[in-house]
């Protein structure tokens, strides 16, 4: 027997979101399936990042779709726990969102970061929007950054 993920809902995600514990540290969440096929939406994800515990420290997130949008980058830059030190967000097969969700994204990281792994993996919707913002946000809030993996492929033909 195998979990199926046509199952999961918006209802789901939000349970998920409000059982996590408030003394949680430490978070991987990877989704890797198609979430209209599953009737998940931007709304349910914003259900779920709402529970992030302000205490958390480290958040290991890993989309594997193409239907993550701006909105849904937006809602975790409004609830970006304060006193993170690592986050990885990885993105594949995705280039629904563009530089207006991922910079609101980058620019709520915040301060305390000593480690940031980012993974666009050929988004098209992105510019030189999103580098200015990383670069701004490195210059002025991740001075305390030891350790940053920036990884932008391209699959597109040239």
């Amino acid at each position: 027997s195998f979990v199926d993920p046509d199952k999961f809902t918006d209802h789901g995600l939000a349970l998920i979101g409000a059982g996590l514990p408030a003394t949680l540290k430490t978070l991987a969440l990877a989704f890797e399936f198609s979430w209209t096929e599953c009737k998940i939406s931007e709304d349910g994800f914003g259900k779920l990042v709402a529970g992030l515990p302000k205490g958390l420290t480290s958040l290991d997130l890993s989309i594997h779709n193409d239907e993550l949008g701006d909105e849904a980058l937006k809602l975790l830059a409004e609830v970006m726990p304060p006193k993170m030190s690592r986050v990885a967000l990885h993105f594949k097969d995705n280039d629904s969102f563009s530089d207006t969700g991922l910079c609101a994204l980058i620019s709520s990281l915040p301060s305390s970061l000593t480690e940031l792994s980012l993974n666009l993996d050929a988004n098209g919707q992105l510019s030189d929007a999103t580098l200015t913002t990383l670069a701004v946000w490195l210059r002025d809030t991740g001075k305390a950054l030891q350790k940053l993996q920036f990884i932008g492929n391209s699959s597109h033909k040239i």
